[in-house]
């Protein structure tokens, strides 16, 4: 957007040349011409003389025409412009800031889910253990079946933690990856 203002600038500075014109032309051939003359030579006046000539004839020539009003125009319209150059390069200043706002949040959730993944696989291998030790205790009939099925189930809620919190990261990491711009 800031350069397509300036490029509108450059052309409203550019534009007086509208007001320029040149102009030329060119004929030849035959030529009726009438010379009117008093020339008194004595006592007899004579009046005129009429002749066909073959002339070449040109001219050349430059114009410049403009309104008044106009200068005052591009005067404002010169103004409008670099008011919304810097309007532009506001604007741009607080995209820019809240970019960086949204990769900083981004970055910490990133860095949060991480953890989150390490806290729940370390939930997961906790529960795996104890019910690894949960068969061999129902075997040997130290436990009942209601202890075993709770603990089953707390695993089976934590391996649906820990691939829903994986899962959530890549999100997040590809997310993050697209926004910055940048390969991690």
């Amino acid at each position: 957007q800031i350069s397509q203002v300036l490029e509108q600038i450059k052309i409203e500075k550019k534009s007086w040349s509208e007001y320029f014109s040149l102009d030329a032309n060119a004929k030849y051939g035959l030529y009726n011409q009438l010379t009117l003359s008093d020339v008194t030579s004595g006592e007899q006046t004579e009046t005129g003389i009429q002749s066909k000539d073959q002339q070449f004839n040109y001219y050349v020539g430059v114009t410049f025409k403009m309104p008044l009003s106009d200068i005052a125009k591009k005067v404002n319209k010169l103004k409008i412009l670099n008011d919304n150059i810097s309007e532009k390069q506001q604007e741009r200043e607080e995209l820019k800031q809240q970019l960086q706002q949204l990769i900083i949040k981004e970055y910490f959730n990133l860095v949060f889910l991480s953890k989150s993944i390490k806290i729940n696989q370390e939930i997961l291998q906790s529960l795996t253990a104890s019910l690894m030790k949960s068969e061999r205790d129902i075997q040997s009939g130290t436990i009942s079946i209601e202890s075993y099925n709770t603990m089953l189930i707390q695993k089976s809620k934590a391996e649906e933690n820990y691939f829903k919190v994986k899962s959530e990261y890549y999100a997040q990491y590809k997310n993050l990856e697209l926004i910055t711009g940048c390969k991690f």
